[in-house]
């Protein structure tokens, strides 16, 4: 019966999961992501919940902002990342942990991770949302009082 009860949860937990992302390599996700030798999506974002580019197609650290922006954010200049932790490795890797913001307002659950191994980007992971509201006020201040 225990046996039972706990294949039934692993094959709903696989279900929900597989139905939750999509795993592309190769093409299929260079076609998703210039560079890109993996990605993995996610229904609720058009950012890739994860991105390993190939070694020839790295990005520089430097730019991975502005490359972000490019790639899922253009028509949202709002949208932006603060950095919130890093650390490093023993494989010479830095982990550099970023908060997602709107007009400069932290975006929950909006959290964005970029491994980087001698200034350039290996792979970024997360969270990231690409369909945030606006946060300016539709009132006036006359109005609102």
């Amino acid at each position: 019966m225990k046996k039972s009860l706990l294949l039934m949860a692993l094959s709903i937990a696989i279900g929900l999961h597989s139905k939750a992302e999509n795993v592309l390599t190769g093409r299929a996700a260079y076609e998703v992501v210039k560079g890109a030798e993996k990605v993995r999506i996610k229904d609720f974002s058009r950012v890739p919940a994860h991105i390993k580019f190939y070694e020839s197609e790295r990005i520089a650290f430097s730019n991975w902002q502005e490359w972000m922006k490019n790639s899922f954010f253009k028509e949202k200049s709002s949208i932006g990342f603060q950095l919130i932790g890093e650390e490093s490795d023993k494989l010479g890797m830095t982990h550099y942990r970023f908060q997602q913001t709107s007009e400069n307002y932290p975006v929950s659950f909006g959290i964005w991770i970029v491994h980087v191994l001698n200034g350039e980007v290996v792979s970024m992971n997360g969270n990231v949302f690409d369909d945030v509201p606006n946060f300016s006020p539709s009132l006036s201040e006359e109005q609102a009082l």
